[in-house]
């Protein structure tokens, strides 16, 4: 056995002496590892998952969906302002919920539900409403990284919440153009706020309630104009806060205001900003011009993969452990990928229309998505797609100097 040019195995004469059989086997060996990396590469890198369950489409446009694993449920929230609990195995409607799911705690033990009049916080497993905020136009919600503090922005006002005591711990009102956007420090003491078209980002020392420093973005940024829709996003462990202008990131330590890392890749705003789970590395991706997705490594400002098969704007990403990632875009394209290995995605096909949000049940290996015209499809993953699932590939079966590859 032999290989021949084009890498197939061949049949040779067995009329060989002792030492050509030896060769032919080690032949033959590496010839079938030739092969066997081929075929996996292909299998993995253009694998496509066309399976997928539909839950019923409604006349309603749908605001949100979110997973719940341990009940075995997604929860859609509609326009009309009404949550309905399927369960994703069966595709059964469990029970219909007043108000729109804005955020999830940190322990996946309660949501906030927002409705008319007021905002709700209900807990899992019933949704029993334990308490509420009364008001109007709850524009974005946020939990702090323990569940300490409850955010909440309308008509301009942020308040911060105890949600231990329920009762009011802050009250802010920044000056000039409403928030666009706020995060929490890992350890719950700070929290930095951007503002529509404004240069400063607001760092608030939430122990002192007193603010801790204002950055200035206009001496970090090469941009000409203030921040269009700026996003801000703490790294997960450590006091080390993203911030975005129009078409470029930046990040730095709350702590030392002198080093500044530039992010400046992208061609197109900026839509979306946020570190990886556990990990240093930086995810940001661009508007209809530059859909890239870019990962970063902070410390070194440097690019450490793209994700260049989105056509269209990047509309909703989830994680499905610390390095896993899912995308889709607004011509309807959804990915699951490895940010080690961008390259090596899988597409899961079958859907048509703009994905306005999606959700991963992690445990179950499930990914739901909501469109534009009020649909929710279901799509079950490879039970190897998972942390590991690309670095075990490599090892096993690519050239050890791609294998290293961090």
């Amino acid at each position: 056995m032999g290989c021949a040019e084009d890498g197939t195995p061949q049949i040779v004469l067995q009329n060989q002496t002792l030492g050509e059989s030896r060769e032919g086997r080690l032949d033959m060996l590496k010839c079938s590892i030739i092969v066997l990396i081929l075929l996996c590469s292909a299998t993995f890198a253009g694998s496509e998952i066309h399976w997928f369950k539909s839950i019923p489409a409604t006349n309603e446009s749908i605001e949100s969906v979110r997973c719940i694993p341990e009940k075995k449920s997604i929860l859609i929230s509609y326009g009309n302002q009404k949550t309905a609990e399927w369960d994703y195995e069966k595709l059964k409607l469990k029970k219909e919920i007043s108000g729109v799911v804005k955020a999830i705690s940190p322990d996946g033990k309660s949501a906030i539900f927002v409705e008319s009049d007021r905002a709700v916080i209900r807990t899992f497993p019933n949704l029993a409403e334990t308490w509420h905020i009364k008001g109007t136009n709850f524009n974005q919600v946020l939990f702090s990284a323990k569940g300490q503090f409850l955010a909440v922005q309308q008509l301009g006002m942020l308040t911060i919440w105890l949600t231990s005591t329920h009762n009011k711990f802050l009250e802010l009102q920044p000056s000039g153009r409403p928030p666009a956007d706020f995060d929490f420090s890992s350890n719950e003491q700070f929290l930095a706020i951007s503002q529509y078209d404004q240069y400063a980002i607001a760092v608030l020392d939430l122990k002192s309630q007193k603010p801790h420093e204002t950055l200035n973005a206009e001496k970090d940024t090469y941009a000409s104009g203030p921040l269009i829709n700026p996003r801000v996003a703490f790294h997960k462990s450590r006091p080390i806060l993203a911030y975005s202008d129009a078409t470029e990131a930046h990040v730095r330590s709350i702590f030392n205001p002198t080093k500044v890392c530039h992010l400046n890749k992208h061609n197109n705003f900026i839509t979306h900003l946020q570190f990886l789970k556990a990990s240093d590395e930086i995810l940001t991706s661009g508007g209809r011009i530059d859909p890239r997705i870019i990962i970063w490594q902070h410390d070194t400002c440097k690019v450490k993969a793209i994700f260049d098969q989105h056509q269209d704007a990047v509309s909703a990403i989830d994680y499905v452990n610390e390095t896993g990632i899912i995308s889709g875009d607004e011509s309807g394209q959804l990915y699951a990928w490895d940010s080690r290995f961008p390259d090596k995605a899988i597409k899961l096909t079958g859907h048509k229309g703009i994905i306005m949000d999606l959700t991963v049940c992690a445990p179950d290996n499930l990914v739901a998505l909501s469109d534009e015209k009020g649909r929710v499809n279901i799509w079950r993953l490879p039970t190897s797609f998972g942390a590991s699932t690309v670095a075990t590939y490599a090892q096993q079966y690519l050239p050890a100097a791609l294998a290293a590859v961090p």
